[in-house]
């Protein structure tokens, strides 16, 4: 009895914990509910978010908001978020944060342990929609699919200066109208402080001087795991895109984010003087530790801005090495109206070289991995230098638009600056030739295309960017290539092609065109690589669709392979056709003297296709008969 009892008072205390424990979503409606009378529920839901956060929910509990206006009248400015609470609308809700100019419509005032989401929010009228307060760790915070609009400062602003911290910002819209950033991340003021992962990605962000700044300071890092991807920015005043890195007093800094497939575009206004890749390294007074800037620049667009990239290093006597080593690939720089690319250095400590930057080097294996910029078409210069540089800048294995070195350096400012190495320029065009040569038809065949030499090909291997992507057609059929890690040659799958010739069309982002011919051939004509008689006579004739090639491909299909030793000498003559036709192709006496000796096979071939089954029998009977008469004359 005394054991049924107990089992009772348990039950009775589990059940009455129950719905502490099950009550993982809070709701607020700001039109409906109440902070007096409600109780958080669906059909009792409080009025403010401000209030829900106050009554201590459990961690992993999420707060729903429901449409209507969040504003001062029932929200307290700036509003705290709370470590593993998420906040998000309810399906089909739309919920709207008005600062009335608050300082900060929300922000982190304590360590954030787990992953925290805040998401699909509508901020307005700030100074800064989203804070984290300088002291916070941050293990987990994703900002996503939130509208920031009417904010003076900062859309997003962090200041991480505790521990390793992971960010995200992803599909967001920030609208400034004139605000000082878009998003503003620093990582800062102490040893072992680092925005160690995470992302500004996707986000669209326009009318604000900066749109992302990037920066490590005090001893703290930007991690490589860190990237800045997908990015659309417009209408900047100072810069798009600023990376920057500062050291402490005892510590150096160091920034190596990822910068890859963003869209960087200016006003192409000669009278604002924006800039739209800015990195910056600098010195501290009185500390002689490093600042570094090595973040890897990869398959942006970056035009129309007074200055598309801008490279600046500060240095003092005494001071530590103040270095931009960034490696910049298959960037497309064009259309500014003052210049491509800007140095402006000072002299750096000890002679060391302090802005050092890869655009390309061909030292760098695999060979050609690094360059393939398109760098052409800036106003003034393609490439300003300061004369404080020490070092040479490696700019080789790019496309400028230009046909010799000379012509190239014409286009760049040295300033009394050694001049940059710009060996290895690539062609705006090529014509390219597909492996294997033939395919047949109505088969999706792999096939490779292999760049000439002084020629590369450039795609972003990040398949959700729209920046950076090669554009491949197989006649009128898009297709999707895999492009080798150096450019020099693609993999694409072909489409369902009829018989006949089909060009090949390839447009680099940058827009330089490589041109082929794909051919296919009919389903038996294979037999084997795809090559032999019908690419000698081709070249001979030139071309696959020759009435005589065409003749000699019936012979082939209806004769040769039909039966087991014309196979072998089908196989035979594959073997040794391609060379052949290559070496016939190139000279005028070898097209015609192989014009005269396939005339009669040619001759032969037809009268073949001509006969009846009949005609046929009589003429081998008469052949054999031939041979059976030499070959009794011979003994």
């Amino acid at each position: 009895m005394r054991s049924i009892t107990l089992i009772l008072a348990l039950s009775c205390l589990l059940l009455a914990a129950a719905p502490l424990a099950a009550q993982n979503t809070i709701f607020v409606d700001p039109v409906n509910g109440s902070d007096v009378t409600g109780d958080g529920s669906a059909s009792n839901p409080y009025q403010s978010l401000t209030h829900a956060l106050s009554t201590n929910p459990l961690p992993g509990t999420t707060v729903e908001l429901r449409s209507g206006p969040y504003n001062s009248t029932h929200e307290t400015f700036p509003i705290t978020l709370r470590d593993r609470i998420s906040i998000r609308p309810g399906t089909g809700q739309f919920p709207v944060f008005d600062g009335d100019n608050a300082d900060a419509v929300i922000q982190v005032d304590t360590d954030i342990t787990q992953a925290l989401t805040v998401s699909f929010f509508q901020i307005v009228d700030c100074k800064v929609g989203l804070r984290v307060n300088a002291g916070q760790r941050v293990a987990g915070l994703t900002v996503s699919d939130t509208l920031f609009e009417n904010f003076t400062q900062a859309g997003v602003q962090m200041a991480l200066n505790t521990g390793q911290n992971t960010v995200t910002v992803r599909n967001c819209d920030f609208v400034g109208n004139g605000a000082d950033f878009g998003v503003f991340l620093s990582a800062e003021g102490s040893s072992g402080a680092a925005l160690f992962a995470g992302a500004v990605e996707d986000c669209s962000i326009l009318d604000c001087d900066t749109g992302i700044q990037l920066a490590a300071s005090g001893g703290a890092d930007v991690g490589d795991d860190f990237s800045l991807r997908r990015n659309n920015i417009e209408g900047h005043t100072l810069a798009g895109i600023t990376l920057s890195a500062q050291p402490g007093v005892g510590n150096g800094s160091f920034n190596s984010a990822l910068v890859q497939g963003n869209q960087i575009k200016g006003d192409g206004a000669t009278a604002t003087p924006e800039i739209g890749l800015q990195i910056a390294a600098q010195f501290l007074f009185g500390s002689a530790q490093t600042a570094q800037v090595d973040a890897r620049i990869l398959y942006n667009a970056v035009f129309n801005n007074h200055t598309n990239v801008f490279l600046s290093t500060s240095n003092q006597v005494g001071g530590g090495e103040v270095n931009i080593t960034s490696a910049f690939t298959g960037n497309t720089i064009t259309g500014a109206s003052s210049s491509g690319i800007v140095f402006a250095v000072s002299n750096p400590a000890a002679l060391r070289p302090n802005a050092s930057p890869n655009f390309g080097d061909l030292a760098v294996a695999p060979s050609g991995s690094s360059g393939r910029n398109t760098i052409q078409g800036n106003g003034t210069f393609e490439m300003v230098l300061d004369g404080d540089m020490q070092n040479v800048i490696k700019a080789e294995n790019n496309f400028w638009n230009q046909n010799s070195s000379v012509a190239i350096l014409n286009r760049i400012q040295t300033n009394g600056a050694l001049p940059p190495s710009v060996i290895g320029f690539l062609s705006s065009s090529a014509n390219v030739s597909t492996s294997p040569q033939e395919i047949p038809e109505r088969t999706a065949t792999a096939v490779n295309v292999r760049a000439p030499s002084g020629f590369r090909f450039v795609d972003n291997p990040d398949d959700d960017s729209a920046i950076g992507q090669l554009l491949a057609l197989v006649g009128q059929a898009l297709v999707e290539a895999f492009v080798f890690d150096n450019g020099s040659g693609l993999q694409f799958t072909s489409p369902m092609l009829a018989e006949g010739d089909h060009d090949i069309t390839i447009v680099n982002p940058g827009g330089q065109t490589a041109a082929g011919t794909l051919r296919v051939v009919a389903s038996g004509g294979g037999g084997g690589s795809g090559s032999g008689m019908c690419v000698v006579a081709s070249a001979a004739h030139g071309g696959y669709d020759a009435p005589e090639v065409r003749v000699l491909r019936r012979l082939r299909d209806d004769y040769l392979l039909m039966t087991p030793a014309g196979r072998a000498f089908t196989r035979s003559y594959y073997a040794h056709g391609p060379a052949l036709a290559g070496f016939i192709a190139e000279r005028p006496l070898a097209r015609a003297a192989t014009r005269a000796a396939l005339a009669p096979p040619v001759a032969v071939a037809r009268a073949l296709l001509a006969w009846n089954a009949g005609q046929r029998f009589a003429a081998g009977v008469a052949l054999l008969g031939l041979v059976l008469f030499l070959v009794r004359r011979r003994r």
